[in-house]
């Protein structure tokens, strides 16, 4: 039986390296040359998934340079999205689109392509899901997924035939899924969530003397998540990680890194078991999480 914290588990998330992404990112868009470092220390530490989309600036460019430099093109799993700007219910659009990618990434196949809009759901049945499920037949995606924000389109997304995978936030103040059900009933479906913002962008690690002004309410649940860390005798990434393993033991974990190290820091916080009640403690901690809180699009 595999472990909860195998790295196989871990995906890396490479919005980073098409261009600057997060709260607390100090460091910006890498070059193709550290990139191919981030790219070949994930690899090395066991990651064997890589989250891409269109809309992430260059990722999908540098991405598929750096899995060619480091001889990785027929070896990794490749996840993607399409554009959420760009409609897809013209016949044959999902396969341009898709083709395009590829061509980008310099691969054959992705592992997975996923909806980057959870609003096309009700698009499925009008042509969307035909289209999909075409390309799979045709060899050029393996799974067919959709990214969501919502508990709602989540649960449309498990009950959805043809869907495999599904992207999720979640993470110790975003409980939203939890609550809702989705991981229990994806484990019942048989179907693969990918979670995502585990770190909530990188809110937990922002010094409350760096918090922007318009941010300032989110101090306290800062401060709580740091004193969990330290009462448990953690860091913070220990804290995120050790959660998420825990909490979504049949899940997928997205991280990023804009940075080599990082992948370092991510791995060694992830390996190891955690405390035995992390899960009990963070649910009695954060009960309750003001939306404004865990819903970065509200912290504009």
């Amino acid at each position: 039986m595999s472990s909860l914290t195998d790295s196989n588990r871990l995906v890396l998330g490479t919005v980073q390296l098409g261009m600057s992404y997060g709260i607390a990112n100090t460091s910006g868009k890498p070059n193709q040359s550290l990139a191919d470092e981030i790219v070949s220390k994930a690899w090395q530490g066991g990651i064997r998934e890589f989250d891409t989309a269109q809309i992430y600036g260059e990722s999908e460019i540098i991405l598929g340079k750096s899995l060619q430099n480091l001889g990785l093109s027929d070896k990794a799993k490749i996840i993607s999205k399409p554009s959420p700007e760009q409609s897809l219910l013209g016949k044959g659009t999902v396969e341009l689109l898709i083709r395009e990618s590829l061509e980008r990434l310099k691969i054959k196949s992705f592992y997975g392509f996923m909806l980057h809009k959870e609003d096309q759901l009700s698009e499925w049945d009008e042509g969307l899901g035909e289209q999909l499920q075409k390309v799979q037949a045709d060899g050029l995606a393996e799974y067919i997924g959709v990214s969501v924000y919502s508990t709602e389109k989540a649960l449309q997304a498990l009950n959805t035939e043809g869907i495999d995978i599904i992207q999720v936030p979640s993470n110790i103040l975003d409980r939203r899924f939890e609550r809702a059900g989705v991981f229990e009933k994806a484990a019942q479906l048989g179907k693969t969530l990918y979670v995502r913002s585990v770190f909530l962008q990188g809110l937990f690690f922002m010094p409350l003397e760096n918090l922007p002004k318009h941010m300032i309410f989110a101090s306290p649940f800062i401060q709580a998540v740091t004193k969990l860390a330290s009462d448990n005798g953690l860091s913070i990434h220990e804290l995120a990680l050790k959660y998420a393993a825990q909490a979504y033991p049949h899940a997928k974990i997205l991280v990023g890194a804009e940075l080599p190290e990082q992948i370092t820091e991510n791995m060694e916080a992830w390996l190891g078991d955690g405390p035995e009640d992390l899960v009990n403690q963070v649910r009695h901690i954060f009960d309750s999480v003001p939306e404004k809180v865990i819903n970065p699009v509200l912290w504009k």
